[in-house]
């Protein structure tokens, strides 16, 4: 009889560890499919960008509808995600970031390495920080990913 209440401790023990390491594995694959669907909508934003006039992007990409393009559908900072998996998460954005300019001034920023960033006439490079975020399956979750748009 004690055999017996060993052996089903032990398989107990060895059962409800096996369940708990498939649970945690599912949502551990669940918050890395998010996480690359993030990746990918902001992977589609970069490249939205780089398909812009580069002399226009600070304008067609900002909060500000009086430098607008005339004639040129402007999204401002916030675009809409794609058809899929993480675009019905109600709450998630994408979000265009000029991190090293001062928008409201149009004063050229410089970049960590020093390089000045300006989107506009006469400057050749421009910092875009392209920011994802949404509420998963692990709480609110963000994905960032910075480039270097280049005048061509």
């Amino acid at each position: 009889m004690v055999e017996l209440s060993v052996s089903l401790m032990v398989l107990v023990v060895g059962v409800t560890g096996t369940l708990s390491t498939i649970a945690s594995t599912a949502a551990v694959s669940d918050s890395a499919r998010e996480t690359n669907l993030a990746y990918l909508e902001a992977q589609q934003a970069v490249e939205q960008l780089r398909n812009i006039d580069f002399d226009e992007v600070v304008a067609r990409y900002n909060d500000d509808t009086t430098d607008d393009p005339a004639g040129k559908t402007s999204p401002g900072s916030t675009l809409d995600l794609t058809e899929g998996e993480l675009a019905e998460h109600g709450d998630a954005t994408v979000t265009v970031l000029f991190p090293y300019l001062d928008e409201t001034t149009a004063k050229v920023g410089e970049d960590l390495l020093g390089v000045k960033t300006r989107g506009g006439a006469g400057e050749d490079v421009l910092t875009v920080q392209v920011r994802v975020e949404w509420t998963g399956t692990s709480g609110n979750r963000l994905v960032e990913l910075e480039t270097i748009l280049r005048r061509p």
